[in-house]
């Protein structure tokens, strides 16, 4: 969704304030694109990375998120002295972030930025992939999913990305014939 915005707010002329409007605090696109149409234009690269970042980043944060979720279940007072990530990684997060940033050549200054923040969870995932047993990681994957489908109002049968290659088009008014239609592949 971040690569459409910013790809829309590139070209304002071109996709009006409200369908951009739609798109950020809605997630509905201005148009559907198929999966195959949506990774020919952007292709093999760019949408190997926009899948990097959708299963490292988004996906992993949620996996970090409903595992909060479930801990959070067990005894209200629980609730705080369980590190999520113990359970998740087998380490907590203050030695999982000492770890990258030695891994970074970052120093400590107490703060982490969001940029930083999603390299950390990117790290993460990594990390889970090279630490744990197949069926836990794709255990994990699937909660992380079904919490984003969840959150995102997305049926179980759907993609859990309404922007997600091979997503449904969602219910949206028709489009005017007086807006242009972008075409992705001249842009890249």
């Amino acid at each position: 969704m971040l690569l459409i915005d910013r790809i829309a707010s590139t070209r304002r002329d071109a996709v009006p304030r409200a369908e951009r409007n739609e798109l950020r605090f809605h997630g509905r696109p201005p148009v559907h694109v198929s999966g195959d149409a949506f990774a020919g234009a952007l292709g093999t690269a760019r949408f190997n990375a926009h899948l990097n970042y959708f299963y490292g980043v988004d996906v992993e944060e949620a996996v970090v998120h409903a595992v909060e979720l479930e801990v959070g279940k067990g005894h209200p007072l629980d609730r705080g002295a369980v590190d999520v990530y113990q359970v998740v990684y087998g380490t907590t997060l203050d030695e999982l972030l000492a770890a990258y940033r030695a891994g970074r050549g970052l120093k400590d200054e107490g703060r982490v930025r969001w940029a930083d923040w999603k390299d950390f969870t990117y790290w993460c995932f990594r990390l889970r992939l090279r630490t744990q047993v197949p069926a836990r990681i794709a255990s994990d994957t699937r909660k992380g999913i079904a919490l984003l489908q969840r959150l995102r109002g997305v049926g179980s049968d759907e993609s859990p990305d309404p922007l997600r290659p091979g997503a449904a088009p969602q219910e949206m008014p028709e489009a005017s014939a007086d807006v242009p239609i972008v075409d992705l592949r001249r842009h890249f």
